[in-house]
């Protein structure tokens, strides 16, 4: 279970497509596909055509997704 504990700037991080390849062990084809599905959050712009996502979003994601 993932705790409250991690600081602000921590759980509000901005990680990229690759950082988030490498945290879910699947490759970025994948991990597009997963958001054009809806199975992924949103992307937020950071700049351009640079996106990234929350860790926070992402870290709230995992969670909801345990079996219980």
């Amino acid at each position: 279970m993932i705790t409250n504990t991690t600081s602000f700037t921590e759980s509000n991080r901005v990680i990229s497509i690759t950082e988030l390849s490498q945290l879910l062990s699947k490759s970025r084809v994948s991990l597009w596909r997963w958001q054009r599905d809806g199975v992924l959050p949103l992307p937020i712009k950071i700049q351009g055509r640079t996106i990234g996502w929350r860790e926070s979003a992402i870290l709230e994601w995992l969670e909801s997704q345990e079996v219980s």
